[in-house]
């Protein structure tokens, strides 16, 4: 069985490895995934050549043909995975009745083969017509139908975690996660909606990130530490009085973590993350009361997302501690405008997107104007090694579109083979857009140019 490249619903892999399996032959099976939101009609079924009357094909076209031209044994997916709005879908009615012909501007009429299945992955069908919905068979995916606890299997499966450490997280989160859940999402207000699975998600990240025993070494790191080890059984002998070596201690045993406390950090920044700061007390007010968590004892006005927490002792101090050093740079006219004078809302928020970029995750910054959410971001990139790491800013407006965003994404990529690019050999890149929320919606209530940003972060 083969598949594109890049990440897909697991349902579909689920039910590509169980039609691979059936019968107990194997098949060739393709799937092709695109977002017809993100391109234009003409790009997505062809187009007419104004200047040499020359007829080309859209993406979704030039797919179908491919799949004209398969064999037998091979059979093709073509998953449109995006908003359904009349502009497009009504353009497939005569696809999905009983003709199975698509018929292109050009007069071109082009017939499904049997071996070709079409599968929608929308939303929702508000902008459907009747048409349209009779024609498909529905299967509504309701998030309450997989849990978090298969999730927390299989992310403890994939990190590998000994008994000794997964022991403990899975009792906490089978003591604490749905409780939590429960009386945030009836008595507490985000900002805005979420499902349990990104809240979640945001716990086994930062777990991810900041667990000793979860953090990868390097080679010279592995080699450091054994030396250690050595050195600290070494004796040495003067005057036949038998010493103990002074040797560096191994204080950062991969081991040694204090994973109650790590999680109280987690628990409360998955959640406290889309709360105000008055959802936030209320919420750790219910966590020191109603879960058991053994929470630390703080100053006197104090909160928990006052503080940052070691994950190897377990030791809570104030984020005032983290500027105790701070250098003011020099000002002058032209750098008066991009400096940053760091406090606890900088350093915290820094800290949650270093954990959460040196894993390869993505990270949404929400909050009113003025809260400093460019400035923050724009220091903690100016910190990149330009060696290493490169980064891409965009900025979204009402009249950014598609080729616009699409045309700042070509420009700063390489080809490297075929139709994969991505950034200079040896590099990473990180994207970041300010003001996403900016790009116009349209009259179905979508915004085209933030569609185009989701598919490319399904690539990434």
């Amino acid at each position: 069985m083969e598949k594109c490249q890049h990440e897909t619903s697991r349902v579909f892999v689920a039910l590509l490895d169980a039609e691979n399996s059936y019968g107990g032959h194997d098949l060739s099976i393709f799937f092709f995934r695109l977002n017809p939101k993100s391109i234009t009609a003409p790009q997505m079924f062809g187009r007419l050549d104004v200047a040499t009357n020359d007829w080309c094909d859209g993406i979704f076209a030039a797919l179908w043909r491919k799949t004209m031209r398969s064999k037998k044994e091979e059979f093709y997916w073509l998953v449109l995975d995006g908003p359904v709005d009349p502009m497009w879908i009504e353009n497939l009615n005569s696809v999905l009745d009983d003709s199975k012909i698509l018929t292109l501007a050009n007069g071109d009429r082009l017939s499904l083969p049997s071996t070709v299945k079409i599968v929608f992955e929308p939303r929702d069908v508000d902008n459907a017509s009747p048409a349209t919905v009779s024609r498909n068979g529905m299967i509504y995916m309701s998030s309450s139908g997989l849990d978090w606890k298969p999730k927390l299997k299989c992310w403890i499966s994939r990190n590998e975690m000994p008994e000794k450490q997964s022991g403990p997280i899975n009792e906490l989160f089978n003591k604490t996660f749905e409780a939590a859940w429960k009386y945030a999402a009836v008595e507490l207000s985000f900002v805005m909606p979420i499902l349990q699975v990104n809240v979640f998600q945001a716990i086994l990240m930062l777990l991810e990130g900041m667990l000793p025993c979860l953090q990868p070494l390097d080679e010279e790191e592995e080699k450091r530490r054994r030396n250690l080890k050595k050195n600290k059984t070494k004796k040495r002998y003067d005057d036949n009085e038998e010493e103990e070596a002074p040797t560096e201690e191994v204080d950062d045993d991969p081991f040694q973590n204090d994973n109650e406390q790590t999680f109280i950090f987690a628990l409360c920044w998955a959640f406290g993350s889309f709360l105000e700061d008055e959802g936030r007390t209320k919420f750790e007010a219910f966590l020191r009361d109603s879960t058991g968590l053994k929470f630390p004892q703080l100053d006197k006005g104090d909160s928990i997302y006052d503080c940052h927490v070691n994950p190897r002792t377990g030791e809570w101090k104030h984020w005032n501690t983290f500027v105790e050093n701070y250098v003011p740079p020099e000002i002058s006219p032209n750098t008066y405008g991009d400096i940053l004078i760091p406090n606890v809302s900088s350093i915290r928020t820094d800290f949650i997107l270093d954990t959460c970029v040196r894993l390869g995750g993505n990270v949404l910054i929400t909050g009113v104007q003025g809260s400093a959410k460019t400035s923050i971001l724009n220091a903690f990139l100016s910190k990149y090694n330009p060696e290493e790491r490169i980064y891409l800013k965009s900025n979204f407006s009402a009249t950014t579109n598609p080729q616009i965003f699409q045309k700042t994404l070509e420009s700063s990529v390489d080809k490297r083979m075929g139709s994969t690019f991505g950034p200079p050999i040896g590099k990473t890149m990180t994207i970041f857009i300010d003001d996403l929320n900016q790009p116009e919606v349209n009259p179905w209530g979508d915004q085209i140019t933030n569609e185009l940003f989701r598919y490319v972060g399904s690539l990434a």
